[in-house]
């Protein structure tokens, strides 16, 4: 008991961290000037946004290479305003919207001049997202314009993806490192990159599975539930509800891969309790530190944002689109590769029944906890079906959870021997492995007792 009553005490501690320094970063990056140089870069992205339309393509007839510049141009909008506001617009997030139904681009080109000082129905507030984006957007303004930050968000975004895929090839094989950054082409990410609203998911994402990745390394110690939930605090800060879940799925996916060994059994109760625990621990800390915003904006504008944002969230959860309609709407946009994916899946499946029977006894529970992650995207479909039916062209990117985890499969249904993990008790941290593998020496993840997975392989 006093050992549950000291982790709620130190995920409240965290959450509370996390709720202060978020508060105190977004009033910090509101109170960032508009300088003239700033407003010489929205004015040409302005130009650029409308010369591209709304919704682009990078590649004509395919829905999922579209560009969310309308998202791109509301979040320009918000940059540009509201710095002389002091606290009420760090928590108004006020964008320029005349009521003409003209395009964002339009509308971030008419706001520039314009103060929501002055007031008028014009100024809508946008307060039931944190928008923590800003704190490196406005910085990012003071320079560049939308078109030079895409290339810098598609630089880090590229480099984050090959340096996760040369570490896991590292740490495994070579076909490892392969299938994480095919997940990554698969779903398009110089789209996303080119997305402001989109890029941030993937940041986080990447990063939080170098952390796991770090993990792997002797003497490192990792508890994946308050990764997890400091994972789902940031996501939430500065995400749009774009592809949220893939901060969760990819690192959870590419811990558990890590994890998994040739030659002893997964302790299945406790490695599956360790993975919900993960999943409600993201879950958690997202929904919390997002109704915080909603009950500060409210506190601090005098005005009713709750209600707001539950009306919203009873639109997206609405189930007038069909779950099994935001299901195959998503998945449609995947099919090409999912068809190529499953035959190989069911390739090595087939091999491993035939010939390796003995490696489906001992990676059995690895294979069905992959599965369950490689399924959360579905089911977050099925919960916000009206979300992803109309907005599919972005939200089929969190498959790339199940493309990821599919390909993890495949890649333990190959016999290797060269890479176990010692199996210990709750009350045991791991013990360090060292497979030898061209003279180099590896070792597992040394957890802590909150975190680890017994035998887990």
């Amino acid at each position: 008991m006093s050992g549950f009553i000291g982790k709620v005490k130190r995920y409240g501690l965290i959450y509370l961290g996390c709720l202060i320094g978020s508060s105190i970063v977004l009033i910090c990056a509101n109170a960032i000037p508009v300088s003239q140089r700033m407003e010489r870069n929205l004015s040409d992205s302005a130009a650029l946004l409308q010369e591209e339309g709304e919704y682009p393509a990078l590649i004509k007839g395919a829905a999922g290479w579209t560009l969310d510049n309308c998202t791109t141009a509301l979040m320009l909008n918000i940059a540009g305003h509201g710095c002389d506001l002091g606290v009420r617009g760090a928590f108004a997030n006020y964008h320029y919207d005349d009521g003409s139904n003209a395009l964002q681009s339009v509308m971030l080109a008419r706001s520039l001049g314009k103060s929501p000082v002055n007031g008028g129905d014009a100024w809508v507030s946008y307060a039931r997202y944190w928008h923590g984006y800003l704190l490196i957007l406005k910085p990012l303004l003071l320079i560049w314009n939308v078109s030079e930050i895409r290339v810098i968000f598609y630089s880090v975004i590229s480099i984050l993806i090959v340096s996760n895929a040369l570490l896991i090839a590292w740490l495994r094989r070579a076909a490892s490192g392969v299938a994480f950054a095919f997940s990554f082409f698969a779903c398009a990410y110089p789209a996303a990159s080119f997305s402001l609203s989109l890029a941030f998911s993937f940041i986080i994402s990447l990063l939080a599975n170098l952390v796991v990745i770090r993990a792997a390394r002797p003497g490192r110690h990792l508890d994946v539930m308050q990764m997890c939930y400091i994972v789902g605090a940031i996501t939430v800060y500065c995400d749009f509800l774009c592809t949220p879940l893939i901060t969760l799925g990819i690192p959870l996916g590419t811990y558990i891969y890590l994890c998994a060994s040739s030659t002893e059994k997964v302790n299945a109760r406790k490695t599956l309790g360790i993975v919900l625990g993960s999943c409600i621990a993201w879950v958690c800390s997202y929904a919390m530190l997002w109704a915080s915003k909603w009950v500060l904006s409210t506190i601090v504008l005098q005005q009713n944002v709750i209600a707001d944002a539950m009306s919203q969230l009873f639109l997206r959860t609405d189930l007038d689109a069909g779950r099994f309609n935001a299901v195959n709407v998503n998945y449609a946009v995947l099919r090409p590769v999912w068809i190529v994916v499953i035959c190989i899946g069911c390739f090595f499946l087939v091999r491993a029944l035939l010939f390796q029977r003995e490696l489906l006894k001992q990676k059995g529970v690895s294979f069905l906890i992959l599965t369950l992650i490689a399924l959360l995207p579905f089911c977050w479909y099925c919960i916000l079906s009206n979300h992803s039916t109309v907005h599919y062209w972005f939200t089929w990117r969190a498959q790339i959870v199940s493309l990821l985890c599919l390909l993890y499969i495949c890649l333990l249904l190959q016999p290797d021997n060269k890479a176990s993990i010692t199996s210990c008790s709750m009350k045991e941290e791991l013990l360090s492995y060292m497979p030898r593998r061209r003279g180099s020496h590896f070792a597992a993840f040394s957890l802590s007792e909150d975190s680890a997975l017994p035998g887990v392989v």
